[in-house]
């Protein structure tokens, strides 16, 4: 079955973007500056990841919260597990999506970096949007993972905790300024990878006009070789060079041309110096 136009392009395009990663795409230091500025402005939590739920930026304005929870090792892997369970499903619905978490049971969400249908990236925040968390969770919670609850519980108490629905804001500002600023970094990147193609594609052509020349200089000069007068000696019919040197006419031409000399004899020179011999026996005739 053959492939449709559109579906031909869409391999095209995603044969170009997967050859390259959100790194490739953003400058991590520029983006870790504007994950910082959004995080605090909007007083929450966030972190960026590849598709795979890897993260590629430094925590932002984490809660001292979260924080503590992320020292302990089943704290830390309950986090992380979350965090990649959010991205895949903002991956799987190409919208941004918010959950429980795994961890405490705080509100977190995940925003996908979609660009040009291509799933890149997450954009995860979260932790101000307690959601259901009360203080008697919090303690619970402290002696799961074994950590000191009193140290958690004033951390709890400190929040500068938002409701769902100011939640759910933050989360389509963020779903609307990440799907804007990654198409925008695609393109520079596609109008980079022209460039670099067609740098490429000059340096073939000038590659190959450079061969060319050297190829019709050649020729020139082969077919100047055996152009012009030639002086022949009318007697011992030798040729003379350019140099004044007398030459065989097969040396010469041995020497002046790309043929290939062989040597025979005539019928009227068998005839002439090999009598008797019937070298050519009836074509002489």
């Amino acid at each position: 079955m053959q492939k449709t136009e559109k579906s031909h392009d869409r391999d095209k395009k995603d044969g170009f973007f997967n050859a390259f990663s959100l790194k490739d795409i953003f400058d991590i230091d520029e983006l870790q500056k504007l994950q910082d500025a959004f995080a605090i402005s909007n007083n929450i939590a966030a972190t960026i990841t590849d598709a795979s739920g890897n993260p590629i930026t430094k925590p932002s304005n984490h809660t001292t919260v979260c924080k503590i929870i992320r020292n302990t090792s089943k704290g830390f892997n309950n986090c992380v597990r979350s965090g990649k369970r959010l991205g895949k499903l903002s991956s799987e619905m190409k919208k941004p999506v918010y959950r429980q978490c795994l961890s405490v049971g705080f509100i977190d969400a995940a925003a996908p970096i979609v660009i040009e249908e291509n799933h890149v990236g997450n954009w995860l925040i979260g932790q101000n949007c307690i959601g259901k968390v009360d203080e008697n969770r919090i303690i619970s919670y402290a002696e799961e993972i074994d950590t000191d609850k009193d140290e958690m519980l004033n951390a709890f108490r400190s929040i500068k905790k938002i409701s769902e629905s100011e939640f759910r804001e933050k989360l389509n500002f963020l779903w609307v300024m990440a799907s804007q600023l990654s198409n925008i970094a695609y393109q520079r990147l596609k109008t980079k990878n022209l460039v670099e193609d067609l740098t490429r594609t000059k340096k073939e052509l000038e590659g190959y006009k450079d061969n060319l020349e050297l190829l019709v200089e050649q020729k020139i000069s082969e077919i100047k070789k055996l152009s012009g007068l030639l002086p022949l000696c009318s007697h011992c019919k030798k040729v003379r060079d350019d140099t004044g040197y007398w030459d065989q006419i097969d040396s010469y031409l041995n020497t002046h041309s790309d043929a290939d000399i062989s040597h025979s004899i005539c019928p009227e020179c068998a005839d002439e110096y090999y009598p008797g011999m019937d070298l050519y026996g009836d074509e002489a005739d």
